[in-house]
């Protein structure tokens, strides 16, 4: 499927899509991470245990959503930030197909900035979300993907990491 005609269309429920967003703050100097509380998760008749590690906003899109409005939902839900207080290309910058060739799960990045102070609005964490914790990093301080990096003694997840590097210069 075209990922532009993908990040338009309403989610049929006849493949899976997940979003993530690289969440720059005003300036673009820190991103985004949160802090996901890890533990058993069941997906469908499918059960695995997630560590507790920082990562960028996302999840899955629901039936009926279009990428970028499942991604816009995801911010809100994982860094407390209302959608009036920031904003998401709706071009994704990464995209790519996994699974079965029957129901493929597509996976898209999208890179977005926050658009108050990040103090501004302080966190809570939603009783229902996977998060726990929001904090703004500098990307000059974030390491090389292949080093093991912990923040308040949690990992970050690599993929992440690599995502967020690689998009450090987008101009939003």
């Amino acid at each position: 499927m075209n990922i532009k005609k993908l990040v338009k269309k309403h989610l049929d429920g006849t493949y899976d899509v997940s979003v993530e967003v690289v969440l720059f703050s005003r300036d673009q100097k820190k991103i985004c991470l949160v802090l996901e509380k890890g533990g058993k998760k069941t997906k469908g008749i499918f059960s695995f245990y997630k560590t507790r590690a920082w990562g960028n906003p996302g999840g899955g899109v629901h039936t009926g959503e279009t990428p970028i409005e499942g991604a816009i939902r995801e911010v809100e839900e994982e860094t407390g930030f209302p959608k009036k207080l920031f904003y998401i290309h709706p071009l994704p910058v990464s995209y790519n197909i996994e699974g079965e060739e029957r129901r493929p799960h597509h996976k898209i990045l999208f890179v977005g900035k926050i658009l108050c102070d990040e103090n501004e609005f302080p966190f809570q964490i939603n009783p229902v979300g996977d998060t726990i914790a929001r904090k703004f990093v500098y990307v000059s301080e974030l390491p090389n993907p292949t080093k093991v990096w912990k923040l308040n003694g949690f990992e970050i997840f690599r993929s992440d990491l690599e995502h967020i590097l690689e998009n450090q210069n987008a101009t939003l």
